[in-house]
């Protein structure tokens, strides 16, 4: 998102958000021609890089941990943030009674809220644990509750059930626990994706100690650093931009 960060520009990390943001820009345009508009060929590319979904993702959540390290106003960024997450949930709440079935309760805008606030709380309590030991814990972590969706936790090869109930109680989606008829046309849920925040956070603490690689300040790809510090932005129109663009085209060459 769209940071205050230190004064020193990392263009890299800007330009490696950008690409997380184009990445999810076009799958998203892929799932508003399959789901909102019909298309055949929306639901193929939608099939064909829904593998790679979680790793773009993946990598803009990493990469949001690290900025937040790098910021110097986490809480009033994290209530900002929240605040627009909230809206759209209500704006999404709104148009399912227009027959757009798009409702957004807990999307990668309400985790990186959320995530924010939790490392700006925590932030007096880990000052002293070790970056590198704690960054490699949280990506453990992630690891270990990366399959939480699916009922399990996944140990190396092992898979550990967990209990049925914790996805029959509603309201715990937010934590990856849901019902079956629960459904979010953006849902990142707390666990496991805080862990890879909280891994970023991690990394970030070495910019303050001075220790970030001189490469990170290389400018290659302005286009994408742009991108990259305006993903707020960007992330929130360009949804509304897609179905609008869609409709027009749809109409003009009545594909439908």
């Amino acid at each position: 998102m769209e940071d205050k960060i230190t004064k020193t520009r990392y263009h890299l990390i800007d330009a490696l958000r950008g690409f997380a943001v184009v990445c999810m820009v076009f799958f998203h345009a892929f799932v508003t021609m399959s789901d909102i508009y019909n298309l055949p060929l929306g639901a193929k590319l939608v099939n064909f890089f829904s593998p790679a979904e979680p790793y773009f993702a993946g990598l803009f959540i990493f990469i949001s941990g690290i900025a937040c390290s790098l910021s110097s106003s986490n809480l009033k960024r994290g209530i900002k943030l929240l605040i627009i997450a909230l809206l759209i949930t209500l704006a999404t709440f709104v148009l399912s009674f227009f027959g757009l079935q798009v409702q957004i309760w807990f999307g990668i805008l309400h985790l990186l809220s959320f995530s924010i606030l939790i490392t700006a709380a925590l932030t007096p309590l880990t000052k002293k644990i070790n970056p590198a030991l704690a960054a490699a814990a949280c990506f453990a972590l992630f690891l270990f509750t990366r399959t939480i969706e699916s009922r399990y936790l996944s140990l190396l090869f092992l898979k550990i059930p967990l209990p049925g109930i914790l996805y029959s109680v509603p309201y715990l989606f937010p934590f990856g626990f849901y019902t079956e008829n629960f459904s979010s046309a953006d849902y990142f849920p707390l666990l496991p994706w805080l862990f890879l925040f909280l891994c970023g956070a991690f990394i970030g603490r070495y910019e303050q100690k001075g220790k970030f690689p001189g490469f990170l300040k290389k400018s290659l790809c302005p286009p994408l650093e742009y991108i990259g510090r305006r993903a707020l932005i960007i992330y929130i129109l360009h949804q509304p931009i897609i179905a609008a663009v869609l409709f027009v085209i749809l109409k003009l060459f009545r594909i439908r």
